[in-house]
C-alpha cells in the first residue's frame, strides 16, 4: 500500500523529520545507521506525515493579524483539504500536488 501527501504536508513532513534527526544522530547507534541527514529525511519522512498534517492544523488556529497571514493560512486550508481526500495507508510515501 502506498501513503499519499500532498505536497505541503510532505515538504512540512521533511522539515520535522530533519529536526527529529538533528536531535537523534547525537545517539551513536542512530548515527551508525542514518550517518547522512538526507539519507534519513527521504527513506523516513513518512513517519512524521502525520505529525506535519497536526502542525498544519494548528497553524489554522492562529490568530492573524496580516492578509498575508490569511492568505498563508488559505494555502494551508486548501492543501489539508485535497491531503484528507487522498487515498492513505501503508508505509510508501507519494507526494501529490
Amino acid at each position: 500500500m502506498v501513503n499519499y501527501a500532498h505536497n505541503l504536508v510532505a515538504k512540512v513532513a521533511q522539515e520535522i523529520a530533519g529536526e527529529f534527526y538533528e536531535i537523534a544522530a547525537s545517539d551513536n547507534g542512530f548515527y551508525r545507521f542514518y550517518p547522512n541527514r538526507d539519507f534519513f529525511i527521504a527513506r523516513e519522512y513518512g513517519r512524521f506525515l502525520e505529525s506535519a498534517r497536526i502542525a498544519l492544523t494548528k497553524m489554522l488556529s492562529k490568530k492573524t493579524t496580516t492578509d498575508f497571514e490569511e492568505d498563508q493560512k488559505a494555502l494551508i486550508y486548501e492543501a489539508l483539504l485535497m491531503d484528507r481526500a487522498l487515498p492513505a495507508g501503508g508505509k510508501n510515501t507519494r507526494v501529490v500536488q
